[in-house]
């Protein structure tokens, strides 16, 4: 049985579930103000100042610290970071997180 969308989205996003977040990430509509908290599909969601996982939410839990640019896990990284390294590298800028992703790992496998 399929969720309705809709009505997902008319919730105040601190009363969804973590599967309810999921289904609407995997269709492009997760609310303003929602954000998985490290951007890899699987892990766990910051609502306001808390963090909705699977085994549910923890209160004041958020950080703003973001992801640290000198991991070199770029899947974790924010588009914006990879895009910002890709320039420095003096790489293409286009395409999908993947695609960064993707290029500044070949990058780093030919030095």
């Amino acid at each position: 049985m399929s969720k309705d969308i809709k009505a997902l989205a008319s919730k105040d996003p601190e009363d969804l579930t973590y599967e309810d977040l999921i289904y609407m990430q995997d269709r492009g509509r997760l609310p303003a103000g929602v954000r998985p908290a490290n951007y890899t599909k699987g892990e766990p969601f910051v609502v306001g100042d808390d963090i909705v996982g699977p085994n549910g939410t923890e209160s004041g839990q958020a950080s703003d610290d973001g992801d640290d640019p000198d991991d070199e896990n770029y899947a974790k990284w924010r588009k914006d970071d990879l895009i910002e390294e890709c320039e420095e590298r003096g790489l293409d800028t286009s395409g999908n997180k993947d695609a960064l992703v993707a290029r500044l790992e070949a990058d780093d496998q030919e030095d």
